[in-house]
């Protein structure tokens, strides 16, 4: 199965994030960034513009705020089969994501990662 990824976020968090997986897992996956509202460009044409040139058959978009103005803008490509939207993304779930085997299911890879950052998420008095 064919896969590749986008994340876009607010400010420059997508570049940061992509660097950072690079950086940890030694992968050179295709990870498509999106560093909204940062410049003029307007962010759903920049958006739609990505989404064109990814010609794969299934598409893992992260973003950052659930409520956020970036989510709500792929909230308009709901029909679009190709996309998996995960947000709230973290660096514990980008790890998790390109270490599972992009073969598997996308849905199941998903909840697998979701839950895996759930767990890195901790609060400890020092």
């Amino acid at each position: 199965m064919i896969m590749e990824y986008l994340i876009a976020t607010h400010s420059y968090m997508a570049s940061g994030l992509r660097d950072a997986v690079e950086v940890l897992s030694g992968k050179k996956q295709k990870i498509a960034v999106i560093n909204a509202y940062i410049d003029s460009d307007n962010f759903e044409t920049e958006l739609e513009k990505t989404l064109q040139t990814i010609q794969s058959q299934n598409i893992i978009v992260l973003t950052d705020l659930l409520s956020g103005s970036v989510n709500q803008a792929l909230m308009r490509y709901k029909g679009d089969k190709r996309l998996y939207l995960a947000a709230g993304v973290n660096l514990p779930f980008a790890l998790a994501l390109l270490e599972t085997d992009a073969e598997a299911d996308p849905e199941a890879r998903l909840r697998s990662c979701v839950k895996q950052a759930r767990e890195q998420m901790v609060f400890e008095k020092i």
